[in-house]
Order: structure tokens, then C-alpha cells, then sequence
């Protein structure tokens, strides 16, 4: 990288090989989400950047395929992760403050002590997710479906889970307001 681009250039690359695609993918893949053909080499080339400590903020993975994605520790604040899948994805610490994680599927994903402050999580499935510890301050879960979520000791405070669905969820020791 020669400094006069973001860390974004550095994982990115110029455009989608799909005719008339605009949109960056990530290196190594030749496609965005929209129109990626090969998803390991997606979710292998996000791990590789945070496991370099790439600081991923901003980027947009809009329908991302990473389920099973090893992304512990992630710097990705502010990214547009709107339908992306990420079942099963260990995101152990990540930061996701300010992202986007609209229509998102979480399902049994890891987020122990994940910083979710001001993130949207909106129609999200987090169904068997692991939110402990995690803090999730003004976060959005209008919607999102946080059944046999394990929220013990995440912190809640003015986070929106209207009409969220809560079944056999565990909330022992969270803070909410």
C-alpha cells in the first residue's frame, strides 16, 4: 500500500468482473457479493485482512457470503453488511460500531464481547447467537429475531428490540433500560 489510498484499497479490488457492475470486490475474488461466484475466496480474503489488522471500516458487504468466517478482533465500524450471511462466524470482540447489518443472517454466530454500539440489526436473524458480554448500546434490533440468543451480561442500554422476537432468550445479567 503507498499511503495515498485508504486501508480499503489495500483489500479491494478495482471493479466487479460482471459487465456493468460498479462495485469493488474484495482482492483475490474477481466479483463483488452481488455477483461472487467463488465465496471461500471472499471469506478467505476478509480473514486474511483482519487477521493483518486491516482496519476494514466503511466497507460495503452487502450480501456477503462468510458464513463460517473466523473474523475475531475485526475493525469493521461503519461497514454496510445489509443481507450478508455470516452463520456460524466467529466475531469474537469484532467492531461493528455504526454498521449496518439489515436483513443479516447471524445464525449461531459468536459475538461474545462484540461492540454492536449504534449498529443496525434491524429483521437480523441472530437466532442461537452468542451475544455475551457484547455491547450493543443504541443498537436496532426492530425485528430482528434473537431466539435462544444468549445475551447474558451484554449490555442493552437504550438499544431498540422493538418487535424483536426474544424466545428463550437469555438476558440474565444484561443492562437494559
Amino acid at each position: 500500500m503507498d499511503g495515498s489510498n485508504s486501508i480499503v484499497d489495500a483489500v479491494v479490488g478495482e471493479h466487479c468482473a460482471e459487465p456493468a457492475c460498479g462495485a469493488r470486490p474484495l482482492a483475490l475474488a474477481k466479483h463483488c457479493a452481488t455477483h461472487l461466484t467463488d465465496a471461500s475466496a471472499w471469506r478467505r480474503a476478509l480473514e486474511d485482512a483482519v487477521r493483518r489488522g486491516d482496519k476494514l471500516e466503511g466497507l460495503s458487504l452487502a450480501s456477503a457470503p462468510l458464513d463460517g468466517a473466523k473474523l475475531d478482533l475485526g475493525e469493521m465500524a461503519g461497514c454496510d453488511l445489509s443481507r450478508a450471511r455470516l452463520d456460524g462466524a466467529s466475531l469474537r470482540g469484532i467492531d461493528f460500531k455504526g454498521a449496518c447489518l439489515r436483513s443479516a443472517s447471524l445464525r449461531a454466530a459468536d459475538l461474545t464481547a462484540a461492540k454492536l454500539f449504534e449498529t443496525t440489526l434491524d429483521a437480523a436473524d441472530l437466532s442461537g447467537s452468542i451475544l455475551f458480554r457484547a455491547n450493543a448500546q443504541r443498537a436496532s434490533f426492530r425485528g430482528a429475531t434473537l431466539a435462544r440468543a444468549d445475551l447474558r451480561s451484554a449490555n442493552l442500554r437504550r438499544a431498540d428490540l422493538d418487535g424483536a422476537v426474544v424466545d428463550d432468550a437469555c438476558f440474565e445479567g444484561a443492562l437494559r433500560e
